[in-house]
């Protein structure tokens, strides 16, 4: 009768640890299901055309989902006269808040030039380009 007893309890007691292990199992795959990553989305702006040494104003807009992202680890601007990419100028982005980050560049040759955002935030990278015609 003894080892009945005890064979009883072994058999709850291996049934309530499976169970209660299966169910942290599906207890967390249902978490992780739940979690979802929007995108970083930058909107790279600034002026079509310009000037010979006018000044540029270029702004990247951060934002992911709906929120605006005001903590970017990194945020730079890289510019290059088409067919140049080896003589780029790359240049810090100032944080201007609510998603907006910012630079300044004077053209000093006419030509076409491509402006490049380069975004880290969130454990995500985004680079988008750019076209400005500078003339005369």
């Amino acid at each position: 009768m003894n080892k009945l007893k005890w064979l009883v309890l072994l058999m709850v007691l291996i049934l309530t640890v499976t169970a209660c292990s299966d169910q942290e199992e599906h207890s967390d795959h249902a978490e992780k299901k739940d979690i979802s990553v929007e995108a970083l989305k930058v909107d790279l702006q600034g002026p079509d055309t310009l000037r010979k040494d006018e000044v540029g104003h270029f702004e990247a807009i951060v934002t992911q989902g709906n929120e605006k992202v005001d903590d970017a680890d990194e945020v730079e601007f890289e510019i290059w006269k088409d067919g140049s990419k080896k003589e780029s100028t790359l240049m810090e982005a100032q944080n201007e808040g609510d998603g907006v980050y910012s630079v300044e560049h004077t053209f000093e040759e006419e030509g076409e030039y491509i402006i490049q955002s380069h975004v880290t935030a969130r454990d995500m990278h985004t680079m988008p380009t750019k076209k400005v015609i500078v003339s005369n």
